[in-house]
C-alpha cells in the first residue's frame, strides 16, 4: 500500500471516530433551553397515593415518599429558580411513583438573571439537604459506546448522565454544561435520585464566606 493510501485510510477511520464524541472544548456555547417557568409550587398527594409537586396548579414531578418532595422544593425555594430546565425526554420517577434506574435526562434550574443556580450562594454540602458531588466540566465527554447509546462521561468508567440513542440532547447536555459553568451535580434521592439538578460552585465567593 503506497504512503498516501495509509494516509487516506487513517484519515477515514480517525474521521469515524471522532464524529462519535464531543469535547467540553468543542461543546457550542449556542444552546436553546428547554424550560418550564416555575411559579406556586405545593405538594400534593394525587388519587392514586402518588406524592407531587405542583407548579402553578399543574403536575411537575412525581415522588416515592413526601420527604424527597419537600427536600426538592425547599431546594428550588432556596436558590430561587425561576424556570427548570431538561435535556432529554426521560423522567426520573413515574406516574406510580417509582424511580427510574435509567432515565434518559439531565435537569437544571435557571434563575432570575437567566444564570444556573449556584452563582451567587455559598457552596452548600453542609446543608442537609443537599446531596452534591462536584466534577470537573472541561474533562466531559458527550459519547457515543458501542451500543449505540450515548451518555455524558468524565472519565472512563463514570457515566454522568444517560441519554439512550439521543446524540442531540447529550451534546445539548455538554454544552449547557459549558454555558452556565456548572461543576456540581446534586440528587434527591439515592441510590436511584427521583430529582437532580447542577449547580456552580464559586470558589472566589464560597471560600471567603465560609472563612467569615
Amino acid at each position: 500500500m503506497k504512503g498516501n493510501e495509509i494516509f487516506f485510510v487513517i484519515v477515514i477511520v480517525f474521521t469515524i471516530f471522532s464524529c462519535d464524541k464531543t469535547t467540553y472544548k468543542n461543546a457550542s456555547l449556542l444552546v436553546e433551553d428547554n424550560c418550564i417557568v416555575v411559579g406556586n409550587l405545593s405538594i400534593e398527594k394525587n388519587t392514586n397515593d402518588v406524592w407531587e409537586l405542583i407548579n402553578n396548579d399543574e403536575h411537575l414531578y412525581y415522588y416515592p415518599n413526601f420527604e424527597e418532595a419537600k427536600n426538592t422544593k425547599a431546594i428550588l425555594d432556596y436558590y430561587q429558580a425561576t424556570q427548570v430546565c431538561i435535556c432529554g425526554d426521560g423522567s426520573y420517577t413515574n406516574s406510580d411513583g417509582e424511580e427510574i434506574r435509567i432515565n434518559n435526562i439531565m435537569q437544571y434550574q435557571l434563575t432570575e438573571d437567566y444564570t444556573g443556580i449556584g452563582n451567587n450562594e455559598m457552596n452548600s454540602y453542609q446543608n442537609p439537604v443537599e446531596d452534591c458531588l462536584p466534577f470537573n466540566p472541561e474533562k466531559l465527554v458527550a459519547r457515543k459506546s458501542l451500543d449505540g447509546q450515548w451518555y455524558l462521561i468524565e472519565r472512563p468508567g463514570h457515566s454522568m448522565f444517560a441519554f439512550g440513542k439521543n446524540e442531540d440532547a447529550c451534546k445539548k447536555a455538554l454544552s449547557v454544561i459549558k454555558k452556565y459553568d456548572f461543576n456540581q451535580s446534586c440528587f434527591v434521592g439515592r441510590a436511584n435520585a427521583s430529582f437532580n439538578y447542577l449547580k456552580r460552585y464559586r470558589e472566589d465567593i464560597d471560600t471567603l464566606r465560609s472563612l467569615n
